[in-house]
């Protein structure tokens, strides 16, 4: 899917994609669904044993240099908080949806700063977080260009961004695109955007800088159109490589 169009006034930059965002109406839909969906426990501990077997290792690297000041900002963090396994910094978990996730596994939530934010507009000051973590939360912000945008605005020179994304085949990025704009009424996913790999590279490099991609898992043949490929993309707001310590 061609990322979403976006021609809005943000902190002095214009950030234009190549279709139209989804509504606010459908985006506050998709949450509630989204809400519905981590009910139940089980969920939860499957999902946080694949971070922290699969992804944890994979993004170990990149942690090593940060110390106990380090400002770390988890964005779409859930009811997972990724980052609550490194062991240094200071974390701060932003999530709209955090305050009724909170509610539904009281005490599970590790210590940290919470902020009830949208992805868009998070109320930290310029140039002060070291690292930013989003692990599969882009698809499902409101706007993605703007969260990205925020994202370059917060981060401190020579800070990194770990992204992790689902990304799928042209045919499937396509179908979603078409449901949520010609058939709005029957739109009923969690999921606001659907986008291929190509096209989060694009949206990405708009606002940041890719300088290593990561596959996560297996394989997955090109014959399998249904199945979404999982990528972590290492970024930053300015050329330097990142390589790992």
């Amino acid at each position: 899917m061609v990322p979403p169009k976006v021609s809005t006034e943000h902190s002095q930059c214009r950030c234009s994609a190549h279709h139209r965002a989804i509504t606010k109406q459908q985006w506050l839909r998709c949450q509630r669904h989204e809400l519905a969906r981590w009910q139940g426990k089980a969920m939860l501990e499957c999902e946080m044993h694949r971070l922290q077997q699969r992804l944890l290792p994979l993004c170990d690297p990149y942690l090593q240099q940060l110390d106990e000041k380090s400002e770390i900002l988890e964005i779409g963090s859930g009811p997972t908080c990724f980052s609550q396994w490194i062991e240094k910094g200071h974390k701060t978990f932003v999530d709209p949806l955090l305050e009724d996730l909170r509610r539904t596994y009281p005490g599970t939530i590790p210590k940290g700063r919470y902020l009830t934010s949208e992805a868009e507009k998070i109320p930290l000051t310029d140039h002060s977080i070291d690292l930013i973590i989003c692990i599969n939360a882009l698809s499902f912000v409101y706007n993605p260009e703007i969260a990205l945008h925020e994202m370059g605005r917060l981060l401190r020179d020579g800070a990194t961004v770990i992204l992790c994304a689902k990304t799928a085949s042209s045919p499937m990025a396509r179908l979603h695109y078409t449901a949520t704009r010609i058939f709005p009424a029957f739109y009923n996913h969690v999921r606001p955007y659907r986008f291929t790999l190509a096209a989060m590279r694009r949206m990405i490099s708009r606002h940041l800088t890719i300088h290593e991609e990561i596959t996560v898992g297996d394989h997955i043949p090109p014959w399998n159109m249904i199945a979404d490929h999982e990528q972590i993309f290492i970024c930053s707001s300015s050329p330097p490589p990142l390589p790992p310590s």
